[in-house]
């Protein structure tokens, strides 16, 4: 199948519109991801404080440091995926 030169180009102002649409997407699976990294964590922390291997002490700062790095690492997210959607507006 060939395609016209309209079609061509109806074609690519399709992906084009359609690219941004993706990169949301992408963001907001790397965001549940991450997400669901912290959740992992945060329930292997909880049974080792049930457990007694840790304190409650050493639960709470271990929590705050997982969530202190997905924090980081959403920003990050952000910063990539708005850098990407600049790209595609230009």
């Amino acid at each position: 199948m060939t395609l016209t030169a309209q079609e061509a180009v109806e074609a690519i102002a399709e992906i084009e519109q359609n690219t941004p649409q993706q990169v949301k997407k992408m963001r907001s699976h790397a965001r549940i991801a991450a997400r669901a990294i912290r959740d992992e964590a945060k329930k292997a922390i909880e049974k080792s404080e049930k457990s007694g291997d840790i304190s409650e002490d050493e639960s709470f700062t271990k929590k705050e440091t997982i969530q202190t790095a997905i924090d980081s690492t959403n920003s990050e997210f952000d910063e990539l995926f708005n850098q990407k959607e600049q790209e595609l507006k230009a």
